[in-house]
């Protein structure tokens, strides 16, 4: 007498098994994702992107600022019509630009840094030097 359903075959227990194996692996990844301190830490990382983002646009900044130069003016486009702008730039401070834009670059080193390694302590930032 033959047996009604699906019969059982090795290959459909191995079959099983190996999808079991998957679905289980994948909750475990999801549960381990989705865990308290893995959205922290992935919290930490975007904020600490965020701060080197914004230390390297100010590098960049003073920087530019420090590059002497002798024009007196710049041409911008303004809705399509260019327009000179004078350059109110002065050789003093161009060590105080050089200063700042160091310091700026050290902090974005340091939260990229700490973007990469986010489970780790970072210090307090130093004092900025005085701006001109």
């Amino acid at each position: 007498m033959r047996r009604a359903g699906v019969p059982f075959t090795v290959r459909r227990t191995v079959g099983a098994a190996t999808l079991a194996v998957f679905l289980l692996a994948f909750a475990a990844g999801v549960a381990w994702f989705l865990s308290p301190e893995q959205v922290r830490l992935r919290s930490l990382i975007n904020t600490y992107n965020a701060k080197a983002e914004h230390h390297a646009a100010l590098e960049c900044k003073f920087s530019g600022l420090s590059k002497f130069s002798d024009r007196s003016h710049a041409i911008v486009n303004r809705g399509g019509r260019p327009f000179h702008v004078p350059i109110g730039q002065r050789p003093e401070l161009i060590p105080k630009y050089l200063e700042l834009a160091k310091y700026h670059g050290a902090l974005r080193r340091k939260y990229e840094s700490a973007a990469w390694h986010p489970s780790l302590p970072v210090e307090p930032d130093p004092p900025p030097p005085p701006e001109p």
